[in-house]
């Protein structure tokens, strides 16, 4: 992964950005559960999209790639609603 950042630093830079935008909005937003749900999503999403274009940009995306931004937006999605619904 280190290797990853290192070679494509503009990519990852707008990653976590993005990241760090949508914590910064966590924290503004803390008291609204509404608010935070759709961030949650809006982050997953962005998340899923830039995986899947950064990898079909630099031509190396296959379905095991594919599968894996899946597998992980939905565990993220999945532990995000339980502490939204717990915490």
């Amino acid at each position: 992964m280190h290797r990853e950042i290192k070679k494509y630093p503009l990519d990852f830079a707008i990653l976590f950005a993005s990241f760090l935008l949508v914590l910064v909005f966590f924290l503004y937003f803390r008291f609204s559960l509404s608010v935070e749900k759709r961030l949650l999503v809006s982050l997953v999403s962005f998340y899923l999209l830039w995986g899947i274009g950064h990898h079909w940009y630099h031509r190396d995306l296959s379905l095991r790639v594919l599968g894996e931004y899946l597998l992980f937006a939905f565990l993220a999605l999945l532990l995000g609603w339980s502490v939204f619904r717990f915490g």
